[in-house]
């Protein structure tokens, strides 16, 4: 057989792949995306770089699974091909675990103090704030963030008592009972684990709290104020 029967046999061949691969039978009309709540639809198509219209053959699921990734609220992310026209997006984002009062605005923390999203106050949640000027940014772990939520995993037990947890440059970290009373705690250096871990005991042997306007647990000794008669 000649060499050019063999070219012509070739150029057919990739032609009727070049026609499969384009057939609008492949044409993306649906991208059904669940799991989402910390990130809006359109934020998961841009970050995922998929648009209606295009051609499900030419998508490889596991690299919009890693562009979904980058977003800081996405933990898991699965990515299916369903023939003959849809793309199948499900998602597990990351814990709510606190919320980050900045400047008034409020944001989504998780665990560690990653920035999820901004948000609503959401009486839910435990509230970080932060008592002076910074830029927040998705994804970011604010230093002020980080600290709050050490003082809130130390003082777990206390947890349907606390109001906030207070983040001030002059003051350092501050603790709001339900209850009134305000626990200083100082700055937020290797020890505050264990000014935490005071306070609850404190706190705990009080039990009425009605009448401490203060605890202070920076010094070797706790000191009480504001007792009312």
């Amino acid at each position: 057989m000649r060499w050019w029967v063999w070219l012509v046999a070739l150029l057919l061949l990739l032609g009727s792949c070049f026609a499969f691969v384009s057939d609008a039978i492949f044409t993306c009309r649906n991208v059904a995306i669940e799991g989402n709540s910390l990130v809006s639809r359109e934020e998961v198509l841009a970050a995922s770089g998929l648009r209606p219209g295009m051609n499900l053959l030419t998508v490889v699921p596991p690299l919009v699974r890693n562009r979904l990734l980058r977003l800081p609220a996405i933990k898991e992310a699965t990515v299916e091909l369903k023939l003959p026209d849809t793309i199948r997006i499900a998602l597990k984002e990351r814990n709510k675990f606190a919320l980050y009062n900045s400047g008034g605005k409020f944001f989504f923390l998780d665990e560690v103090g990653t920035v999820l999203g901004q948000t609503r106050a959401d009486a839910s949640l435990p509230i970080v704030s932060y008592v002076g000027e910074e830029v927040v940014r998705i994804g970011d772990q604010p230093p002020p963030a980080v600290n709050g939520l050490r003082v809130i995993r130390a003082t777990a037990e206390l947890a349907p008592r606390i109001s906030e947890v207070s983040c001030d440059a002059s003051y350092g970290m501050r603790l709001f009972l339900r209850e009134g009373t305000c626990v200083e705690l100082g700055q937020a250096d290797s020890s505050l684990e264990s000014r935490c871990r005071t306070a609850v005991e404190v706190i705990n042997h009080l039990k009425d709290l009605s009448t401490v306007k203060k605890i202070d647990v920076r010094f070797s000794k706790p000191v009480i104020t504001g007792v009312i008669p």
